[in-house]
């Protein structure tokens, strides 16, 4: 009996400046928009935490424009 094969493709992010926005977008919005089903962060050399909670708003604004 012949079997069902199924296959995905994955495609990975490996340069993301996504730190920052993960911390108020879980979906990461732009890169599944393009197909991304994983990505890698914290290799961009700018980190956010810890970030005094008046910070915060101020970091959402910074890599808003990156």
């Amino acid at each position: 009996m012949p079997m069902a094969c199924w296959s995905r493709l994955a495609v990975v992010d490996i340069h993301t400046h996504y730190d920052g926005q993960a911390s108020w977008d879980p979906m990461l919005s732009r890169s599944c928009w393009h197909g991304v089903t994983t990505v890698v962060m914290g290799n961009c050399g700018v980190g956010f935490a810890p970030v005094h909670p008046n910070r915060h708003e101020w970091l959402i604004g910074l890599m808003e424009g990156v």
